[in-house]
């Protein structure tokens, strides 16, 4: 008789352990479940920020464009020789000072043009090598004036650099004694 209540209350305590583990793997799946639905909306979530991403961008570059053109109808507009472009350029850099449109209207759509703007110099450079009569002929001139004036810009831009280190180490410094 009690080999058989042993017995029993171990067949007892395996249904325990069963229903515990089906208990377990029942929450196991709901949990995994619930995982699955976090990880399908932060999947979606991240392609939805990327798109507007993008979008962004686009409508930026847009902006741009449309002061170029606007730059080059009021050229064409004043009859003056000025290219347009420079001109829609100039009317953004006033908006832009002139804080009537922020920076961040076009900032995406900018650094975006930057980044791929030696893409812009490939046609130039094709134009220049199929044109090999100017290169023989103002070749080093214009070959000089180039390494002239990057030595130049390279001068420059680092005397302005350095003056404006030194600025902001000063202005560092009378912070670092005012807080001693």
């Amino acid at each position: 008789m009690a080999i058989q209540e042993l017995q029993t209350q171990e067949l007892d305590v395996q249904e325990q352990n069963r229903k515990e583990s089906h208990v377990k793997d029942s929450n196991q799946r709901k949990v995994d479940s619930k995982s699955f639905k976090q990880k399908i909306f932060a999947q979606f979530n991240s392609v939805k920020t990327q798109l507007v991403k993008y979008v962004r961008i686009i409508l930026q570059i847009a902006v741009l464009y449309f002061f170029s053109f606007l730059g080059t109808y009021v050229v064409d507009l004043l009859g003056i020789n000025f290219p347009g472009s420079i001109a829609g350029l100039l009317i953004l850099l006033t908006l832009l000072l002139c804080k009537v449109i922020p920076v961040t209207f076009i900032e995406n759509g900018a650094g975006f043009m930057l980044a791929i703007l030696p893409l812009f110099f490939v046609p130039a450079t094709v134009g220049i090598i199929n044109y090999p009569e100017l290169i023989s002929l103002h070749g080093l001139l214009l070959l000089l004036s180039v390494i002239v004036s990057t030595i130049f810009t390279i001068f420059v831009s680092g005397k302005i650099c350095q003056y404006i280190e030194s600025k902001e180490m000063a202005k560092h410094e009378e912070v670092a004694e005012v807080i001693k």
